[in-house]
């Protein structure tokens, strides 16, 4: 809901064209790179696997990444506190 409020839907999915070029062999194009701070928080338990860290940092600027140990798809609602934390500390690295 966000994301079509915000009409960011199309760069949020930057990420899985990337990937599905990179596995079928298609050129990335130079525009799908994300080059503002990136912060990633993964957990392990999503619809769709997260994809390898130097897979995503080849298509975004990653300055903050945590893996975290539980949760998944509804992370702000499973693990609300640590989302929180970890957006915190992504922030204060921001310019």
């Amino acid at each position: 809901m966000l994301t079509s409020l915000t009409r960011t839907f199309n760069t949020a999915t930057w990420l899985y064209r990337g990937l599905v070029e990179d596995f079928t062999g298609a050129p990335v194009p130079a525009r799908t790179r994300i080059e503002k701070p990136v912060g990633i928080a993964a957990f392990p338990i999503d619809l769709i696997p997260f994809p390898p860290r130097g897979l995503v940092e080849r298509h975004m600027n990653v300055t903050h990444w945590t893996d975290f140990k539980e949760g998944g798809h509804f992370a702000a609602l499973e693990r609300g506190d640590d989302l929180v934390a970890d957006i915190r500390t992504f922030a204060q690295l921001l310019p």
